[in-house]
């Protein structure tokens, strides 16, 4: 087993805005189980000025198998997450996960796989900072599972409009060469 020392303990500090969804990447490099949770950025004993939901997909970007997704499940694990009743707080809870790519999406409740995917919650309303957490589940749980390691890697925020943007652009380009050749 990997020393206690090694353990992963991470937070990174993400705003959201209305319609919108955050990412955040991450790179295991000691496979182990993992706690991956959301909490105020002013700490635990806070809520989240928002009711988030919490998808997570295997691989870099969001094409990857679905691993877990949750929405509230702080509720029984209120020392990490929040305060007491809270609905502003997602837990995936003891997630075993390989060497490997990962990554979250982070959007308001009630965000659904395909916008989670797509980077588009047209139906959010909510904004506000939040802190994303990636522990070893060992940190909370004190079970002697497999210390994981852990480290967070890029933000990515696909934009659908830039998608498009970028798009035309590239036509536009392709269709001067041609143009060009002839």
């Amino acid at each position: 087993a990997a020393p206690l020392a090694a353990q992963t303990d991470i937070t990174s500090y993400h705003t959201l805005t209305q319609a919108g969804v955050v990412y955040q990447q991450f790179t295991v490099t000691t496979a182990g189980v993992f706690d991956l949770f959301t909490t105020s950025a002013l700490g635990p004993a806070f809520n989240t000025p928002f009711d988030p939901y919490v998808y997570l997909f295997e691989g870099a970007g969001t094409a990857g198998t679905l691993l877990g997704a949750d929405d509230d499940g702080c509720f029984s694990f209120l020392s990490q997450c929040g305060e007491p009743d809270s609905f502003a707080n997602s837990i995936l809870n003891d997630i075993a996960l390989d060497l490997g790519t990962y990554t979250v999406a982070v959007g308001g409740y009630d965000l659904n796989e395909a916008d989670a995917r797509d980077g588009l919650n047209d139906l959010n309303t909510y904004e506000g900072p939040y802190a994303l957490r990636l522990v070893s589940s060992e940190t909370y749980n004190g079970t002697g599972v497999a210390l994981g390691v852990a480290s967070f890697d890029s933000i990515v925020t696909p934009e659908p409009a830039s998608f498009a943007l970028v798009g035309v652009g590239l036509a536009v380009v392709g269709a001067a060469v041609r143009r060009r050749r002839r």
